[in-house]
């Protein structure tokens, strides 16, 4: 037995038999009498449900997502394509941080999406041309899941290697774990897919995918007539993944219960422990998010003290907390990866553990804008993206108006105020399908909302108590058939809650 195929002893006994055999019973006798572990019975490089039982539930290939679900995306984006059409799908290939020392691996968003194989160096094949199959003449393959027009292509499973990196699936059993029609040896993908490729008319790719460069070229060498028929399918794709399934919001909000948690007993360490820097208030953060079961932070967080809170991407961490009578606050934006679902979180918190009055008027100011635009997150409103972001504008010049500074509101002087947009889409992504910009919010879309106001150092045209002050608020929000359904809201936001929460024991 030989790459998921049967060697030619077997094939007398299993003719005879597989009228009569489900063709998953006869891998099993074979893996039995060959003294192959079974597929269940094996560690592979990623969690399973029958190797780590306290992460997956039965039936699933990651956390909170079953194979069916997989499967009925796959099925979902392929019904959406032209007849004759094949779609080719390559993971993320590994990368090299110096010399022979990797990056953290992060999977594909669009390959994990539809598979869930946690793997460098694989790819995935779907097509709606009837009857396919990629064996040979000859061969017998042995499959117990039947997702038909997919196909799956991993690394071999090689011994030296797994030494160093750890075990892989290989493809013997990844199309039984993963629930694809077959799958092979990466190393077989362009001698595979010759003839299904000449029997398409249009092949799919993606243009994000940093190794789809790689394989457009090896494509074209082996099958020169594939270069005439290549199409992208990155919006097809998004405008899928921008709707979420029950599973996926509920993986979003406890990764927002992950982060706001963490946010939570970060700011209560700065008054308990008397936390000293940026970076100290960082490491408290990523510490205790990967405690709650996140596998890294969703970016690098901004930790801006003081002033820094003006610099929209601040991420050196280098500056110190200053404890003085003007109790600087500091803005954090976090967000956590769990299952391979993100949280996007800002909050503004004071050291000293109490806001000033300046302070109060500045933080309420944009924590009205919030609210007001999380209210406009419902599915019977019409609104999309660019509709949010103008009840934004409208609601933050009304804002400024109020707190004292002199700007036209005719003109867009209010940039300097609040120079970036108010919401973007997020999922597995932080900044999630971003293709997709001009839909109606429908239920399962999931947006942040951000508002903010920054009042430069120098700006004469503000209240001179109010310079220096950012403050950003930012929420994750699920819509929904009536209310939203705010993800976030293990954080704390009020003015009332992050007081009591940096100073009750």
């Amino acid at each position: 037995r030989t790459r998921g195929l049967l060697h030619p002893a077997y094939l007398s006994t299993l003719h005879a038999s597989r009228s009569s055999l489900h063709r998953g019973v006869v891998h099993q006798i074979v893996r039995k009498a060959s003294g192959f572990p079974g597929p269940t019975d094996r560690v592979i490089g990623q969690p399973r449900p029958e190797t780590h039982p306290h992460l997956l539930k039965h039936g699933e290939v990651t956390p909170g997502i079953t194979k069916r679900e997989y499967s009925d995306r796959r099925r979902r984006l392929v019904q959406s394509l032209p007849p004759a059409s094949v779609l080719l799908v390559p993971s993320a290939p590994e990368i090299i941080m110096s010399n022979d020392i990797p990056y953290i691996f992060r999977q594909n968003t669009n390959f994990l999406y539809l598979t869930g194989f946690q793997e460098p160096d694989a790819m995935l094949a779907l097509t709606n041309i009837p009857n396919p199959s990629l064996m040979k003449h000859g061969e017998f393959a042995v499959a117990y899941n039947h997702d038909p027009g997919s196909f799956l292509f991993v690394r071999d499973r090689v011994a030296a290697r797994e030494i160093w990196d750890g075990p892989r699936a290989g493809p013997d059993d990844a199309h039984f774990i993963f629930g694809t029609q077959e799958s092979y040896s990466s190393s077989q993908i362009y001698d595979r897919l010759g003839r299904l490729l000449d029997k398409a008319e249009r092949v799919y790719f993606s243009s994000s995918s940093p190794s789809w460069t790689q394989h457009r070229s090896k494509l074209i060498d082996n099958i020169p007539k594939v270069q005439h028929k290549l199409f992208n399918y990155d919006e097809t794709i998004e405008s899928m993944r921008v709707v979420k399934s029950p599973a996926e919001l509920s993986l979003m909000k406890h990764a927002g219960d992950v982060a706001g948690t963490a946010f939570r007993r970060t700011i209560r360490a700065v008054k308990r422990d008397g936390l000293k820097t940026e970076s100290e208030v960082a490491a408290h953060l990523e510490f205790h998010c990967k405690m709650q079961g996140a596998q890294r932070l969703g970016f690098p967080p901004v930790v801006a003290a003081g002033s820094n809170a003006l610099t929209l991407h601040y991420v050196s961490d280098t500056d110190v907390l200053h404890r003085s009578s003007t109790s600087p606050l500091v803005l954090v934006d976090v967000g956590a990866e769990v299952d391979g679902y993100n949280s996007d979180i800002t909050r503004v918190f004071p050291v000293s553990g109490r806001f000033t009055e300046p302070q109060r008027r500045v933080y309420n100011a944009v924590l009205e804008v919030n609210m007001k635009c999380i209210e406009v997150c419902r599915s019977n409103t019409g609104i999309t993206l660019a509709g949010l972001q103008s009840v934004s504008v409208v609601l933050i010049k009304d804002a400024l108006k109020k707190l004292g500074v002199r700007f036209n509101p005719d003109n867009r002087e209010y940039l300097r105020y609040f120079p970036h947009n108010v919401t973007h889409w997020l999922g597995m992504d932080l900044h999630d399908t971003p293709k997709i910009s001009d839909l109606e919010l429908v239920p399962g879309m999931v947006v942040t909302i951000e508002p903010g106001i920054y009042i430069p150092l120098d700006d004469v045209n503000a209240p001179e108590e109010l310079r220096g002050i950012g403050v950003r608020i930012e929420d994750d929000v699920a819509v929904t058939e009536s209310s939203p359904l705010v993800l976030s809201s293990a954080a704390p936001k009020t003015i009332e809650d992050i007081e009591a929460a940096m100073n009750t024991e």
